[in-house]
């Protein structure tokens, strides 16, 4: 079932709604100025006939045309006054309205209308906890898409790759708990990022420090997929840098940072 079916009549009725506002905006942009004429005159555009135009500078009657232009005066006729038109567009009460929808469809989503929008104007812990309620329903469907799709795929793989004799794994096509152990995977993704990065890399310090979590496990969190190879690059950087006899020169607010966090240490 696709990710938008509870919500599609919504989308499609937000969608009129859209298209009707853009399209009374536009054509009340067309009204500027009225002529009101008293009963029994015959109003301006029953002076016209099919044939004429509204460029003609005079009707067949003598009725005179009105332009609209920078610094224009102009003298009504007998029995004449402006009216300004008014059509109320863009419509007041079209965000308020438009904001009630989207957050009706987050919620059939389980995505918070702040992401769904991508419009983050509260502050910092008003939208990080958006993100990550946003990120409790992301990880269930990326956990339904491993389990349903790439696993099989890759245990098909794997089971054609043994057979043919391409890889070689004891056990696999003997013991079904061998095989299971063969196949298993851990499948990432793209990371969740950071919204305030001196916040949360010290709270990543933190977990680290005490055990919570992995250095795997943070390096996805921020964006980072392969930790393994981050750490085979950085060996290699730190041996040029010593090989050159260069050093990385540590700023104040690094070694602040750093003595923050081993207060916040000592404290938990």
């Amino acid at each position: 079932m696709p990710f938008l079916a509870p919500v599609m009549e919504q989308l499609k009725q937000l969608t009129r709604l859209s298209d009707s506002e853009l399209m009374g905006a536009l054509v009340s942009s067309f009204f500027t100025v009225f002529i009101k004429k008293i009963a029994g005159i015959r109003p301006l555009s029953e002076g016209f006939t099919p044939e004429q135009s509204l460029q003609d500078s005079t009707t067949d009657q003598g009725e005179k045309e009105y332009e609209m232009r920078s610094g224009n005066m102009i003298t009504l006729g007998e029995n004449e006054e402006i009216d300004i038109a008014d059509p109320k567009r863009p419509n007041d009460a079209f965000e308020p309205f438009f904001l009630a929808i989207v957050k009706q469809l987050g919620s059939a989503l389980e995505v918070p209308f702040e992401v769904l929008l991508m419009w983050f104007s509260n502050n910092y812990s008003a939208s990080r906890g958006a993100i990550l309620e946003a990120w409790k329903t992301f990880r269930m469907y990326r956990s339904w898409f491993v389990d349903d799709f790439c696993q099989p795929v890759y245990e098909e793989f794997l089971t054609e790759a043994v057979t043919s004799g391409r890889i070689v794994a004891p056990g696999f096509l003997t013991d079904p708990t061998t095989k299971l152990a063969w196949c298993g995977s851990r499948w990432g993704g793209v990371g969740q990022g950071q919204i305030d990065p001196m916040k949360e890399t010290k709270a990543s310090i933190l977990r680290l420090r005490n055990n919570l979590s992995t250095y795997e496990d943070e390096a996805q969190a921020i964006g980072n997929e392969d930790w393994e190879a981050s750490v085979q690059r950085l060996s290699r950087e730190d041996k040029l840098l010593q090989e050159l006899e260069l050093k990385v020169n540590e700023s104040t607010e690094t070694e602040d940072f750093a003595e923050d966090v081993t207060e916040d240490v000592d404290k938990v």
